[in-house]
């Protein structure tokens, strides 16, 4: 009857569709609680859970306070993926003041289901205050506690599971999981044997034991644990930057990967403590020609801020490499296909959302010339309703979605499209798609920005890259062939306005005291180069810090080790995150930026500098050193580019105590907007030089090649 009401806990167009079994229902409108009660029991039996549920919700209707009736309509619904629905329904029961413990508990099971962990808690708790020892109440806390990064307490939590019920392997499997997050590795092995001892077919438990081997180095042991399982390690530590991709989530479990993986998400929260170990651990585990396959695809990208050489980054990234291209899918080799008039590129990123990438890389796609080339955007992530996105899509020829298609679908989609060259945009960080390169869908393919190392795969042809970041001398490190374009690879959004910059009171800094800063994500920091920042401010007793809010476990980290070098913890001063134009103005509240060693600042050097900030740099013998050197020299401040670290300490402490200097450095930068370095229209046109000298060899059937685009050439 139209201008009905919906029906009571009616949420979604899916609960629509099940009340369609109301109609068949053959109860009359005299039926009692008990009738329907009885039916939905009936109709369980007879494996038809929809009108089973529709039965039991109308006995919870008709029966508000009856206790059966409720879980039994929540547990129907639960199980037909509404847990929305079923929480609905257990909270109207509550509300009767019905609700008995196991209620309660199913109940912090939904809202554990809905990643709600805060409220599961809170329930748990107050079944636990009347029932310390209530089963379901304190496997639902553990959950919730873990998810809320109190590891400490979940452990807690789940010693006193196993307490109470010490026959169970769910409980021991639940503690190695705890102490697996929480980094208490033996007795993790501890709890996962107590677990296969009482149950020995429980997978779970041998991957949870081979997870705790795995991090105590005994690599084969865990292998064979494994077993061929797929799967996903436990969750990250607590604080695990955005940016640095929890890497955990690859398609199987190979034990040197869940090692690596696992230390290197302690790199991501400055927990430096197995840092050594992890180094010696790379270098013994994949020297060069190893041939040794590497199933956890980010790890290419976060061993950037380890002190490796460039042939060491290199056998990594080969091992990486062999084991995406062994699970790519399998497809005859890319058509040549034939240019008319323009060149189609596509740009294949997973970047096209709310990140710094998507900010860089939209004035490259909208500056292309027409003419010449036809401009195609893959996105490898769901939109997410951001004007990031919004303005890429606008300045494209062709936006298209990838996320929603398998691997072999997506693949096939930029084959149908004709593209001549795919321009990989992301590397391996996160939410990458390396396998769409590995099948190979268009005839040449290049990596630009994203990934300042090697891929060290097949299926990349090129590298744009300049001759700063990538010296001619290191081509024999690369596995690609190398495209240099003059002054520097950077490209940025040249057209964002600054704000007048704020006061240092607002910003939370001292008025009079020297402010050094470093925006880097805090992966990229490390012990070498904090440990010169220290040395800094023990030389400058008014000086602080001031470092980006990664609103997690690092910033007490960072704090705990200035501390252990003496300076007072609170002279590091964390600046919230902003939007762009105002976190740009407000480098003019710092005196002088200090990169990171290993893996320097490539985004956040070039906000620094349009800032109106210097920034200070060392070039090391790898791109991830070196790219932000590149950005320096090229944004007209070549004399900050160092090229060992004390070099790097001694210029730090010159330009501290000779403010002339320094400020010299900064009227430099009042010009920025006329260097190399926010020259993108000349960048692109680079680039397009780049491309079209690509697609010539290809065309004349010739192998790839170094090439140089001179700056005659890119005017």
């Amino acid at each position: 009857m139209e201008g009905a009401a919906a029906p009571a806990h009616v949420e979604t167009v899916d609960d629509m569709k099940l009340l369609r079994h109301d109609r068949i229902m053959p109860l009359p409108p005299s039926a009692t609680s008990q009738d329907w009660f009885a039916l939905g029991h009936r109709l369980r039996q007879e494996a038809r859970p929809e009108p089973a549920f529709q039965a039991f919700l109308r006995a919870h209707e008709l029966a508000p306070h009856d206790v059966n009736a409720a879980r039994a309509a929540a547990t129907l619904a639960d199980g037909l993926k509404l847990p929305r629905r079923a929480l609905a329904i257990l909270s109207s029961l509550a509300a009767t003041g019905k609700a008995d413990a196991d209620v309660l508990a199913m109940m912090a099971s939904l809202h554990l289901e809905l990643d709600q962990p805060s409220e599961a808690l809170g329930l748990c708790e107050r079944v636990l205050s009347a029932s310390r020892s209530h089963r379901e109440a304190l496997m639902n806390r553990g959950v919730a506690l873990r998810r809320l990064g109190l590891v400490a307490a979940a452990i807690e939590n789940d010693r006193h599971l196993t307490r109470a019920y010490v026959g169970s392997p769910d409980a021991w499997q639940r503690l190695a999981d705890a102490c697996l997050m929480g980094g208490r590795y033996a007795e993790a092995l501890a709890a996962a044997d107590r677990a296969l001892a009482l149950s020995p077919p429980l997978q779970t438990a041998h991957t949870a034991r081979g997870l705790a081997l795995a991090m105590q180095g005994r690599f084969d042991e865990a292998d064979s644990e494994f077993g061929g399982w797929s799967g996903a390690l436990p969750p990250a530590p607590a604080g695990n930057e955005a940016n640095v991709p929890d890497a955990s989530s690859g398609p199987s479990l190979d034990a040197r990967g869940v090692y690596l993986a696992r230390w290197l998400q302690h790199q991501a929260i400055c927990d430096w403590t197995q840092r050594k170990e992890l180094t010696a651990m790379l270098r013994r585990e994949f020297p060069p020609g190893s041939g040794r396959h590497l199933d956890e695809k980010y790890i290419t990208f976060n061993i950037l801020a380890l002190p490796l050489t460039p042939p060491e980054q290199q056998s990594v990234a080969r091992s990486v490499a062999a084991a995406i291209e062994a699970r790519a899918p399998r497809r005859a080799a890319p058509l040549a296909h034939a240019r008319d008039q323009r060149l189609r590129v596509g740009y294949l990123s997973a970047d096209y959302r709310h990140h710094p990438g998507a900010e860089n890389i939209w004035r490259v796609l909208a500056l292309h010339d027409r003419s010449r080339f036809e401009v195609f955007a893959y996105a490898l992530t769901p939109d997410d309703g951001g004007l990031q996105r919004q303005r890429i899509a606008d300045h494209v020829d062709h936006f298209i979605d990838l996320s929603a298609l398998s691997d072999a679908a997506a693949i096939e989609r930029i084959a149908y499209d004709q593209i001549h060259i795919l321009v990989d945009r992301s590397g391996c960080t996160d939410q990458n798609r390396q396998q769409l390169l590995a099948a190979r869908g268009a005839p040449i393919q290049v990596r630009y920005m994203g990934m300042p190392s090697t891929s060290g795969a097949s299926w990349i042809d090129y590298v744009l890259t300049d001759p700063w970041a990538t010296p001619r001398s290191h081509e024999g490190t690369w596995d690609e062939k190398l495209a240099y374009l003059p002054h520097t690879l950077f490209a940025c959004d040249d057209t964002v306005q600054l704000p007048q910059a704020p006061s240092r009171a607002e910003c939370g800094l001292p008025e009079k005291s020297f402010v050094f800063c470093c925006f880097n994500s805090h992966f990229k920091i490390e012990p070498d180069g904090f440990a010169v920042w220290m040395r800094l401010l023990s030389l400058l007793p008014d000086a602080v810090l001031w470092l980006i809010d990664a609103a997690g476990e690092s910033n007490q980290r960072l704090r705990g080790e200035a501390a252990r070098h003496g300076i007072d913890p609170m002279r590091l001063v964390f600046a919230p995150r902003l939007p762009l134009s105002q976190h740009l103005a407000r480098h003019a509240c710092a005196d002088l930026f200090l990169d990171t060693f290993y893996c320097g600042a490539h985004t956040t050097a070039v906000n620094a500098l349009r800032g109106g900030l210097p920034v200070l740099t060392c070039s090391g013998v790898t791109m991830a050193s070196r790219l932000c050197g590149s950005i320096v020299r090229a944004g007209g401040l070549p004399e900050l580019v160092v090229e060992d670290h004390a070099a790097y300490e001694a210029l730090a402490l010159r330009l501290v105590v000779n403010p002339d200097l320094l400020a010299g450095f900064r009227r430099r930068l009042l010009d920025i907007e006329h260097s190399p370095l926010l020259d993108t229209p000349g960048r692109v046109r680079a680039i397009e030089r780049a491309f079209e000298a690509m697609w010539q060899r290809h065309e004349q059937g010739l192998m790839p090649e170094s090439f140089a685009v001179s700056v005659d050439e890119a005017p």
